[in-house]
């Protein structure tokens, strides 16, 4: 099943909170976004639905992520892994996830 682009986002962030809370090089991302991150986390999880408010939290934190890992702002992704695989080894916990295909 294709997920939508905000349901996407919603996945990659939640799972960077999750995954990358004791992470140094991620901490004032998390800080900062301490609201977008549990939304994300419960629009994933089917506990809330999306509605434009929601949307926006989603959207602008997961901007912010790529301008901090150095993305460009449309460039697709379709789960953390694939975000992570192509940087800098030093700073990341996961490996590439070899199941991981953007999929439209």
């Amino acid at each position: 099943m294709t997920k939508s682009p905000i349901e996407r986002k919603a996945l990659i962030l939640q799972s960077l909170w999750f995954d990358q809370k004791g992470n140094e090089f991620f901490e004032k991302f998390i800080k900062f976004n301490d609201l977008a991150l549990p939304l994300a986390y419960c629009l994933h999880n089917g506990i809330i639905t999306t509605n434009p408010e929601v949307e926006k939290f989603i959207d602008s934190a997961f901007s912010d992520l790529l301008v901090l890992l150095g993305y460009k702002p449309d460039q697709p992704f379709c789960c953390l892994e694939d975000l992570l695989f192509w940087l800098e080894p030093d700073n990341l916990i996961l490996d590439h996830n070899e199941d991981c295909e953007f999929a439209e």
